[in-house]
């Protein structure tokens, strides 16, 4: 099976392979250097060095800078069925809980160009557990959607779409220490927040309490999650629990049925 990234020894190939340097700028390359696919894996662009190059972290995230809006991969039937569902949902927020491999990063990315084309957006907000998936959640949802999002974005005299990147991605712990100024600048764009495994927002009360603060403002919030959960005590901003507190998904795909599709 064709792996979505380079491991190590294709990694070491191409660096050899451009003596060290992003092959597109020239760059010293740096330890954080990224493995890029010429052609994008999501158009059928082989995980292999034939098809690899090594660039600077900036080269990659700015490659594509006019965001096209990309040829999609076919959805799956529980995409579809799900979309259908998030268009005729009338709340703000939307919770899609799908068992990993399903497809997340597929619906996500579906969601945000529609919003976009439908001009009900116009600045992305991704949150993320942990600041190790900032980057790779850039790249992943560039590589998905053609969308550039800073994944080093702080808030400090910018907003969130500047600078050929129509968007950031944040972490909840980011988020819990600058609701405030994360307030500000969604209240200045039309904002679509993404919560990337919504259930870390309740490992500590204050991540949970300081969404409700900063997005407050989007116009509308996508909460994705890879199973079900309780409110652990620290219930979770625009999120809906039954009376045993467990949270209600909007749209919910398990592994029962992601083994009868196969």
């Amino acid at each position: 099976m064709d792996s979505r990234r380079f491991n190590g020894k294709q990694r070491t190939a191409l660096y050899l392979a451009s003596d060290g340097r992003c092959a597109l700028c020239g760059v010293e390359l740096e330890q954080g250097w990224h493995a890029d696919h010429e052609h994008p894996r999501v158009h059928g662009g082989p995980t292999d060095v034939m098809n690899g190059q090594a660039l600077c972290p900036t080269c990659n995230l700015k490659k594509g800078k006019k965001i096209p809006m990309r040829e999609r991969r076919p959805l799956r039937k529980w995409q579809q069925e799900a979309l259908v569902i998030y268009d005729q949902h009338q709340e703000k927020a939307f919770l899609l809980e799908a068992c990993p491999a399903a497809g997340k990063s597929r619906f996500i990315a579906e969601v945000v160009q529609r919003e976009i084309k439908k001009e009900k957006a116009n600045a992305i907000l991704i949150v993320v557990p942990s600041a190790a998936l900032r980057t790779q959640m850039a790249l992943d949802f560039h590589e998905e959607t053609g969308i550039q999002l800073d994944p080093k974005w702080n808030g400090s005299g910018v907003p969130l779409a500047h600078d050929g990147f129509m968007g950031a991605v944040v972490t909840y712990q980011w988020l819990s220490s600058n609701a405030q100024l994360a307030r500000n600048k969604v209240a200045k764009q039309i904002t679509l927040a993404v919560l990337d495994e919504v259930h870390h927002a309740q490992d500590e009360k204050s991540w949970g309490e300081a969404l409700r603060v900063a997005l407050e403002p989007a116009t509308s919030i996508l909460l994705t999650t890879g199973t079900p959960f309780t409110t652990n005590g620290n219930k979770i901003a625009f999120v809906h629990y039954d009376e045993q507190g467990l949270s209600i998904p909007d749209y919910a795909y398990n592994y029962g049925m992601a083994l009868t599709d196969g």
